[in-house]
């Protein structure tokens, strides 16, 4: 079995961290986003590199993310996976529109949008990240942040098809 490390080990900052709880990452195919004036990053992480991925999770935390979130949404809306897959939110209670363009995006999109909201003094970059994770569905889970747009297509089924590798056990974008 893979060693389990907490998300608070790996993240030094509050700003931009990015959770992948298994010891090995390695990038195989480019795959890229486009960052725009605020940082983001997106991981991936999957419970075995063994087992076949047959579904996807999306996860996201958001918090006053009324900028980019309609653009976000909308790149996720076009992904080209033959896989099942779905988006998960948890917002930490924003004030601006964040949760109307969730909820908008939920009548736009053809898989399943999942959101939930937390109170802001319960966020914590790790710990809402892993309960994200561990309320999802997916074989395989991908983390996003609210402002990073996936720059080209097919960045999720890259992403994906670099499991088929079982050597790995993580990957990422930039």
């Amino acid at each position: 079995a893979l060693p389990h490390y907490s998300a608070r080990s790996l993240c030094s900052s509050r700003r931009g961290c990015h959770v992948v709880p298994l010891p090995v990452v390695r990038p195989y195919e480019p795959c890229t986003f486009s960052r725009p004036a605020r940082a983001g990053a997106s991981g991936v992480s999957t419970p075995s590199a063994s087992r076949p991925i047959r579904s996807v999770s999306e996860l996201m935390p958001t918090w006053q993310g009324e900028e980019f979130l309609e653009r976000v949404l909308a790149a996720l809306a076009s992904h080209e996976l033959a896989l099942p897959w779905e988006l998960r939110v948890i917002d930490s209670g924003a004030r601006d529109r964040t949760l109307e363009i969730l909820e908008s995006g939920r009548t736009r999109r053809g898989v399943p949008l999942v959101v939930e909201s937390i109170h802001q003094s319960a966020f914590d970059h790790g710990d809402t990240r892993n309960l994200l994770a561990a309320r999802s569905r997916g074989d395989l889970l991908v983390f996003l942040n609210q402002d990073a747009l996936p720059a080209a297509q097919p960045w999720l089924a890259t992403l994906v098809r670099n499991f088929d590798d079982a050597r790995g056990g993580a990957d990422y974008c930039r």
